[in-house]
């Protein structure tokens, strides 16, 4: 081992060189910090040029649900609301469950799918300061109760049918109910038209109605911001958020829009065409919106899962005698058998399962 400045230890390699001997350097706390240095680099330089590659790949977000094919999904909202005004504080909590369906019933020669959205059933819980709460379930009770009635029928089992174009703008819409009030947001994501690379951003104008304190009517502009942070196992992740264009909006405007104020991510599947997943959360306070010592607090997160597609194994006796004949057919579907004097409704509990799965929510890291 030979050690020495710089000069010295050029002089040795070069000699080795020449000789074909093997020589080590052993270099001082200079040299050293000096390769440190360059060696961060060029490892800071490589990563550089991998998130390049990463971020040229293009990947194209479109909707794709054949004509006939049924969606479902697994829902669920909590909310909280604290209002404080003449001295009286009040609060109210709520829970909502629900099970929606999307079915395809067509696609026109555009490649615009029509939608047939459904709600098969609904649970329902609120409590109001210390008061008992109020339940209700659609699947064992018939009578909503006074409390409920406003929600409840915004999730009455009425389809609302939707013209929906590949990359997910909606064109046409006939809804019988207020899908709002619960805080569905849109049906489906906007996405650009052409293939995009990791990080793009793009964003969505709507406007909204509002009443200043006044009862003058008040046209709100508002943007949705979309970014595609990520994609992992052919799966796109896309935050969005919310903001107000309009300026100097009074508290008593923006404690109206605050429903209409979303924030949080979708998780898109680029193999299948569809959404698997997507949260969406409200986080606003707002003061002095109807009078100086009047505020208002409104928090809630809703999550909407897509249930997996498993097929379920039916066993059905034929009308005729003769062996039993095992059918199997995908959820939300009917078994029918020839020979068989009606379809089959295929349920839960037999073979198979048709459950969203359990544990926490997905991620962006």
């Amino acid at each position: 081992m030979v050690c020495g400045k710089n000069t010295f230890a050029g002089i040795l390699v070069a000699a080795a060189v020449l000789s074909g001997t093997s020589v080590t350097i052993c270099m001082g706390q200079d040299e050293q910090a000096a390769a440190t240095s360059q060696s961060s680099k060029s490892g800071q330089a490589l990563d550089r040029a991998i998130r390049s590659v990463a971020e040229e790949q293009l990947y194209q977000l479109k909707y794709n649900i054949e004509p006939g094919k049924s969606l479902f999904w697994d829902c669920e909202q909590s909310n909280s609301t604290r209002i404080r005004g003449s001295g009286i504080t009040e609060t109210s909590s709520a829970r909502t469950t629900w099970i929606s369906d999307w079915k395809s019933t067509g696609t026109d020669s555009t490649g615009n799918m029509t939608l047939e959205t459904t709600v098969r059933e609904f649970s329902m819980w609120q409590q109001k300061d210390d008061k008992p709460p109020v339940v209700f379930d659609s699947k064992s009770q018939a009578k909503v109760p006074d409390e409920l009635f406003t929600i409840a029928d915004s999730l009455k089992p009425v389809p609302s049918r939707y013209t929906v174009s590949s990359n997910g703008k909606v064109i046409h819409c006939e809804s019988a109910t207020n899908k709002n009030l619960v805080g569905f947001g849109d049906l489906t994501v906007a996405f650009p038209g052409e293939p995009v690379p990791v990080g793009h951003r793009w964003h969505l104008n709507r406007e909204t109605n509002a009443r200043d304190k006044d009862q003058t009517m008040v046209r709100v502009a508002i943007r949705v911001y979309y970014e595609l942070t990520k994609v992992v196992d052919s799966r796109a992740y896309l935050t969005f958020r919310t903001e107000a264009l309009t300026p100097r909006l009074s508290p008593s405007v923006r404690s109206q829009l605050m429903q209409d104020m979303p924030n949080g991510y979708v998780i898109f599947d680029l193999k299948r065409g569809v959404p698997v997943y997507r949260e969406t959360v409200w986080n606003h306070t707002v003061q002095q919106f109807h009078g100086p010592d009047s505020y208002l607090n409104y928090m809630a997160k809703t999550v909407e899962r897509l249930r997996p597609e498993v097929a379920k194994t039916v066993t059905v006796a034929p009308a005729t005698s003769g062996s039993e004949t095992v059918v199997t057919v995908p959820v939300g579907e009917t078994a029918t058998v020839p020979g068989l004097l009606k379809p089959l409704p295929v349920k839960d509990g037999e073979s198979g399962t048709n459950e969203s799965g359990t544990g926490d929510s997905p991620k962006i890291q």
